[in-house]
């Protein structure tokens, strides 16, 4: 029993990043623009859409990097997870520019959507060309 509930505890634990780093991605795309364009990167010609690819991007990773490690020892449907964590990235990137539609202080911008989808893409195929889903196959 006491093996069960360290189990569980753990598998609870190993999502916390993944869900900090999701809650503060909602918090940067939500928050006014006038707060984060200061910084002198965002002076950067399209630095707004690289930081966007590589947000999602990373988003993806995190998260894919959390479901190999929770499933150590069930590695069935992997490529379905992957699957399936990529569409929730891009989904989720739509949700929030969606919001931003509805924020007076905030723009809308399909750019950003693509720059997003292009990041969680190239993420998943950044895993699967470097062979994590068939490295962890039985």
């Amino acid at each position: 029993m006491l093996n069960s509930l360290v189990k569980s505890k753990f598998n609870f634990l190993i999502y916390i990043p993944g869900l900090i780093y999701s809650i503060l991605i909602a918090y940067l795309l939500l928050i006014p623009s006038e707060n984060i364009s200061d910084f002198w990167l965002f002076k950067l010609p399209y630095f707004d859409k690289t930081a966007h690819f590589l947000i999602f991007a990373f988003l993806y990773l995190i998260w894919f990097i959390t479901f190999l490690i929770s499933r150590a020892n069930n590695k069935k449907g992997i490529y379905h997870k992957a699957l399936a964590i990529t569409v929730a990235c891009i989904l989720y990137s739509i949700i929030l520019e969606t919001f931003q539609y509805f924020i007076s202080y905030r723009n809308f911008d399909v750019y950003d959507i693509a720059a997003n989808v292009t990041g969680t893409i190239f993420a998943t195929f950044l895993s699967y060309k470097r062979g994590a889903p068939l490295k962890s196959m039985p």
